[in-house]
């Protein structure tokens, strides 16, 4: 089975997902990793799950990305757009997100999102409207874009 491996910014949606289709999908929430080895540890739990789900969803951590790119395992990061800040703060802060966490949306929203504009090594794709379930098939299909795939044995 091929894995779509999705790395997704906070607040995208992907718990929410994951739990609307746990046989096909998987959350692998990096918080619950070790930080002594991390990503080591973490790189090593996507490389175990990410040939048993259809969709495996994962932190979007500037070093998961680095490491994921160094393993040469292929990913999607998936970002909103920069107008959506208000809309995902206020998201933020009616699901509990300490005010530190806030702030440090806020402080880097724009560099962590237009960083990615400039990235060759995996495929970005901007959700403006909606979540990653709202979003899907554009994710699926920029993913197969960029890495030439022209038909997933799963179906999409």
């Amino acid at each position: 089975m091929s894995s779509i491996i999705i790395s997704g910014f906070p607040g995208l949606g992907k718990s929410v997902l994951y739990k609307e289709n746990k046989v096909n999908y998987s959350d692998s929430d990096s918080s619950k990793f070790s930080k002594k080895n991390f990503p080591e540890n973490y790189i090593k739990h996507i490389k175990k799950v990410m040939n048993e789900k259809h969709l495996v969803f994962i932190s979007s951590h500037i070093a998961v990305r680095e490491a994921l790119v160094k393993e040469k395992i292929p990913f999607i990061y998936v970002i909103p757009t920069l107008d959506r800040l208000e809309e995902f703060c206020y998201n933020y802060k009616q699901r509990g997100s300490s005010e530190e966490f806030i702030n440090n949306i806020r402080d880097n929203w724009e560099r962590w999102l237009m960083i990615s504009a400039y990235n060759k090594d995996y495929p970005v794709y901007a959700c403006k409207y909606g979540y990653l379930k709202d979003n899907l098939e554009g994710i699926i299909k920029e993913y197969c874009r960029f890495y030439k795939i022209g038909k997933l044995e799963w179906g999409v």
